[in-house]
């Protein structure tokens, strides 16, 4: 975790908007706790509405119910409702971390590729 960390902040230090802070928390709905808008990937999406990532349905409802404004950029293959819609462009949507660090490490910022964590860069 502390390479990550280390990626990050010198991600940030490229964008003088960005500031990186880490938390215990794990579920999305405490890392957006005090915010207005939460943005994520429909791939997030769709797991943050798998039971399976919960201890029961409740907590997953309950969860959910403490979500602010979700803004959900589309992914290949993966359906996103209307009202949580962010539009991208298209090729956004077949964008990938994973392939990134695979196979197409020219699409990372330079900050990441440089440091040499994943294969591939």
């Amino acid at each position: 975790m502390e390479e990550r960390r280390t990626v990050l902040d010198r991600v940030a230090i490229d964008h003088a908007w960005l500031a990186v802070n880490v938390v215990d928390a794990r579920l999305v709905a405490d890392l957006a706790d005090d915010y207005d808008v939460v943005v994520m990937g429909a791939d997030k999406w769709h797991q943050l509405h798998d039971p399976s990532f919960y201890e029961d349905g409740a907590a997953m409802a309950k969860a959910l119910s403490r979500l602010p404004t979700c803004a959900v950029a589309p992914r290949d293959g993966l359906e996103v409702p209307l009202e949580v819609l962010l539009e991208v462009p298209r090729w956004v949507a077949r964008q990938s971390s994973t392939a990134a660090a695979a196979t197409e490490p020219w699409t990372m910022l330079s900050a990441a590729r440089s440091f040499g964590l994943w294969d591939g860069s």
